[in-house]
């Protein structure tokens, strides 16, 4: 059965298939941790696992944990020691059994459909997510949907170039086919996130569809590894004027030197094509450029070659001027 939200969306219903793993990350998330394990369980898809690492809380996280494991068969592992949240989803991933892997944040919430509707457009593709809505520390909605809050595109291809430029994919959206392991894992030690990875290499190892809908209540707090509101669009003028700033000076060419270390390490992994590889390489340039003096030209020549898509939130008739700010970072 097929049903319609109040955006017109429709919504799948349906009940039953494939095994789908649900590798999930905690860290002292007692506050939300209840409320996201309900939705999970709420799910209309039923054939499921949750898999859960725990990266040594000192909370009660671990005690909920074991709760949802003697109600519901949730199996979680408590970290000998903190391994930090790329690794630590990375470790409750290779515990998945189920043919598709979803992933999951402690403190958000699913959409009761939101398995099924995933699986059923997966199809031939690797790796599928959707758009997801923004909510505060309350519940309360902020954003219906964050695609549309800050002007990203649901009608793009998920290329690797374009997601080298611009996050689509945030790791509380995705529904992964095992098969993408062989390839993604082991996730690059300087990796910025593990969704960001997941989608580079999907890119390159299949094709990614995004399910236009909001499928995830987006929990936006203080304690998020990566809030979306961290996002949202700077003015060109503002950012100019911060680059002017000693503090943010300094900040920036820190910020750079741990881009381009990770960068690197992706181009390491030697996965990616020679044209994906020149890509790597341009970047690492563009970024370690920041602190090779005050005025960056190599920067400069980086951010004009590819200013449409490194400055894309920018009108297309200020992008030279970004490009300009880009010699003073």
């Amino acid at each position: 059965m097929r049903m319609k939200n109040s955006k017109g969306y429709e919504m799948s219903h349906k009940g039953n298939g494939h095994l789908i793993s649900i590798a999930m990350a905690t860290y002292n998330g007692e506050k939300y941790l209840t409320e996201q394990l309900d939705s999970i369980y709420a799910q209309t898809y039923k054939n499921i696992e949750v898999i859960v690492c725990d990266d040594c809380s000192s909370d009660k996280t671990v005690e909920i944990l074991e709760d949802y494991s003697k109600k519901f068969g949730l199996k979680y592992f408590v970290n000998e020691n903190n391994l930090g949240f790329v690794k630590n989803f990375e470790k409750a991933v290779n515990l998945c059994r189920g043919d598709y892997i979803a992933l999951s944040d402690q403190d958000d919430i699913w959409l009761p459909h939101k398995l099924s509707t995933l699986m059923e457009n997966i199809g031939d593709n690797i790796l599928t997510c959707s758009d997801l809505t923004l909510i505060n520390e309350s519940g309360h909605i902020i954003e219906e949907s964050f695609f549309e809050s800050t002007n990203r595109s649901k009608n793009e291809k998920f290329t690797f170039y374009k997601l080298m430029f611009r996050n689509y994919i945030w790791g509380c959206t995705i529904l992964m086919k095992k098969d993408l392991l062989k390839k993604a894992h082991p996730i690059p030690i300087n990796a910025e996130s593990h969704d960001q990875w997941y989608g580079l290499v999907a890119s390159t190892a299949g094709s990614i569809y995004l399910c236009k809908w909001p499928l995830v209540l987006y929990r936006q707090h203080d304690k998020n590894q990566f809030g979306a509101k961290k996002f949202f669009k700077i003015s060109i003028l503002k950012k100019f004027f911060l680059s002017m700033n000693k503090e943010h000076y300094k900040k920036r060419i820190y910020e750079g030197q741990q881009k381009a270390k990770v960068l690197k390490s992706y181009k390491e992994s030697n996965i990616f094509s020679e044209s994906e590889n020149q890509l790597l390489e341009d970047l690492i340039l563009f970024y370690q450029s920041w602190g090779s003096g005050f005025i960056h030209f190599k920067a400069f020549f980086m951010a004009l070659k590819y200013k449409d898509d490194m400055y894309y939130n920018v009108p297309k008739y200020l992008r030279i001027f970004a490009c300009l700010r880009s010699l003073f970072i």
